[in-house]
Formats: structure tokens, sequence, C-alpha cells
């Protein structure tokens, strides 16, 4: 591992230091662990254990947010005041989401620089080891953001599959046992999400694994595309490309988990920078998931998404909005 990567690791493990100090001043067994989980990174960074791998960095903070959620958890009745320790779901919630405004501030700013980002790519991959530790500092289960998929066939979701009932019946009217959404990039055919009728089972599956660097390579041009032409009058264009990159991203899906939350983080970020909006779910949602834009867009093809993004998903063309009025969802995941 490199020196930048470990001295990440460890700023963010001092910051988790700061968020639990209570907890870490007054007891002896989190304070030993995380002393020694302190002193190994740092072990690390010096060079003394030259084979270890951001896998084995990773192990270490799982063990020390497994020791913590131990201790957290048995204070739940014992501190209910704002004053001090605090373990309710409103105090992790508040450190998701001031890291996650943090996150969003920091790649609005920096998001144009080559030497931080150089492609479309990259950026998503900070992103996710981001919002892994963030899982982090908040105790939750934070190995599983930002780990790539790579079997063949992935079975979708069971929320994105339980709300796709409308689909499945609809194909099957038509008669329709296999459905591929496709994408089409200089003359060829990519296959992407797609379903199909096994029995009475039907089933929707992610695209298959093999294709995603493929994919990662035409969504960096069209970022390079994009960055291209933000500047210049021709708004169209640039309105243009956004769900189209959003769409594609969605559809290659290239977590485990957290392709989503992931995603959204940086488009909500292209959206503030680029046209002073963000996501937009309105309240006649209903809790229906398929309005949602990341499960919409693994449903549909590009065309259709297209010609609903701007207008369905985000609130860039909302006149005269009433920002006092509980009326609209923002989509943070």
């Amino acid at each position: 591992m490199n020196r930048d990567s470990v001295n990440e690791y460890i700023s963010w493990l001092k910051e988790f230091g700061e968020i639990y100090k209570d907890y870490i001043d007054s007891n002896e067994k989190l304070r030993n662990i995380f002393g020694e989980t302190l002193e190994k990174f740092h072990k690390i960074l010096r060079g003394n254990n030259k084979n270890s791998t951001e896998k084995d960095i990773i192990k270490l903070l799982k063990e020390l947010v497994k020791e913590f959620s131990v201790v957290y958890d048995a204070n739940e009745t014992r501190f209910k005041s704002k004053k001090g320790l605090r373990n309710t779901n409103a105090f992790k919630q508040d450190i998701y989401e001031r890291k996650i405004a943090e996150l969003k501030e920091g790649l609005i700013a920096n998001i144009n620089d080559p030497k931080l980002f150089l492609n479309f790519e990259k950026i998503v991959m900070s992103i996710a080891k981001k919002r892994q530790m963030i899982e982090f500092l908040k105790l939750g289960n934070f190995e599983i953001y930002g780990k790539r998929r790579t079997r063949k066939v992935d079975l979708i979701t069971p929320l994105i599959h339980s709300h796709a009932e409308h689909l499945f019946k609809e194909l099957s009217n038509k008669g329709i046992d296999e459905k591929f959404i496709t994408y089409t990039n200089k003359g060829k055919k990519i296959p992407l999400t797609f379903y199909l009728q096994m029995g009475s089972a039907p089933e929707w599956h992610h695209t298959n694994a093999r294709h995603h660097q493929e994919l990662f390579e035409i969504m960096n041009e069209l970022y390079s595309e994009f960055l291209s032409i933000v500047n210049r009058s021709n708004n169209a264009s640039k309105r243009d490309i956004l769900p189209e990159l959003y769409w594609l991203y969605m559809q290659t899906c290239p977590f485990e988990r957290g392709s989503a939350a992931i995603g959204e983080i940086l488009f909500s970020v292209l959206l503030r920078k680029y046209f002073g909006c963000d996501f937009f779910i309105s309240n006649g949602w209903n809790g229906d998931p398929l309005k949602i834009p990341d499960i919409h867009a693994l449903h549909y093809e590009l065309d259709h998404f297209k010609s609903i993004f701007w207008n369905q998903f985000t609130d860039c063309g909302l006149k005269n909005y009433n920002k006092s009025k509980e009326n609209k969802f923002f989509y943070y995941l």
C-alpha cells in the first residue's frame, strides 16, 4: 500500500477517535484496542509491514468497529440526554448526514482536479472508499460498500425485484420470456440488465460483470465529453449527457452493494456544480421505489429514462418553488 492511502486511513481513524472520545476515555478495553489499531497503522506507514494490503486494513477496522458497537449498544438506556454520550439512531444519522455533506462539498470544490480524479472511474472508486469509511464512522457494516462485482450473473436486489411486478406482467402478456436492455456504442450493442422467465418465477439480472471495464471506458469518454462542454452556452448538450451517464452507471451496477448510494453522491455533486439543483422526488411517489431514479434506470431503456429524468427526478425545472413547504423529498441513501 502507498503512503497516501495509509495516511488517509490514519486520518479517518483519528476522526473516529474524536467522535467516540468519551467511550475511549471511559473504557480501558476500547482504549487499548484503539491504541493498538492506530499503532498497527503507523507500523504499516513506516514500512514495518510491507506486505500489508488494503484488505488487511479493512480487517483491522472491522474488528475495531465490532468492539465499539458492543459497548455502544450496551449504553442504549444509559445515555438519553443530549449532554454526553447518546446511543440513538439520531446520533448515528447525524454523523452520516454530516459526513455525506462534507464529502459532497469536497467533491464540488475538487472534482475537476485531474491530479485527484484522472477519470470518471477514479472518481467512482474514490467515492466508494469514502462512503465505506462513513459507514465505519457510524459503526455500520462498512465493508460491503465499494466491493466490485466479479460474478458473471447477479440477481437484482429483492427491493428492485419486488417492485417490478408490473413489468413482469407486461412482458408475460406479450409472450416475452427474455428481454435485454441494451446500449449501442460505436455500432456495437452491449447487453445490460436482463429479464428471464424461469417457469413461474421471473428474474431480473444485473449486467454481466465481464462488461464492466468496457462500460467504464465508455463512461470515461462520456464524462470527458461532458466536462468539455459544461462551461459552454450549449446547455442542451450537457443536459443530454448527464442522464445518459447516470443511466449507464446504474445499469453497470459495479459494486456488490452500494452502487446506488455511491452514484447518488457523485451525480448529486454534478447536478449541484453544473446545474444548480439536485435530485428531487415529489411527495406523490407514495413510497413507490420505481419513482426513485436508480431503480427506474435499471428497468427502462435509455430513451425513456432520458425523456423523464429532468422533470421527474430533479428540481432543475421547478419555478417559484417554496422550499419551506414539505412537499418534496431529496434523494439521499
